[in-house]
């Protein structure tokens, strides 16, 4: 890339930065005088935009996204949509057989990872003595434990 590609590219890209960092206000003016400055200074331009008043306030979420002239949907796409999310959990919920990896989820996270458990107990027995709780269920299941191991 020569020089002067390079500086024209430097260009757009701090043409991008100003544009975006004026205030998105400087959109919005009504008039060509306002936006070199040498327009009036009414009060009526420097009052607020009243939103209940204008025809805004009785637009629904549908209308503010989409053009009702540039229909892009047909009318059976939810019909479409539906019956394949239908066939999808069907098939995925019901038909489908399990395997091994549905095996390994369905596990137990201490039955996965050795001493978690123990180390689990020891720190809840610990808590539960700095707080004053009962650690009798614990230190049973502690003793279990350890009895399993042997």
């Amino acid at each position: 890339m020569n020089f002067l590609a390079k500086q024209t590219n430097f260009r757009r890209f701090g043409r991008l930065i100003r544009c975006c960092s004026e205030p998105q206000v400087a959109f919005f003016k009504s008039s060509a005088k306002e936006t070199t400055g040498k327009g009036s200074d009414d009060g009526e331009n420097n009052q607020p935009i009243k939103y209940f008043g204008s025809g805004a306030a009785t637009w629904t979420a549908g209308q503010s996204h989409l053009n009702p002239q540039y229909n892009t949907g047909v009318w059976y796409q939810p019909y479409v949509i539906s019956l394949s999310l239908a066939v999808f959990l069907i098939y995925f919920c019901i038909l489908r057989e399990e395997n091994d990896v549905d095996e390994k989820l369905s596990m137990s996270l201490y039955d996965r990872i050795e001493g978690l458990e123990e180390q689990q107990i020891l720190a809840s027995i610990q808590y539960n003595r700095g707080h004053g709780l009962s650690t009798v269920e614990l230190e049973k299941r502690l003793e279990e434990l350890k009895l399993e191991k042997q």
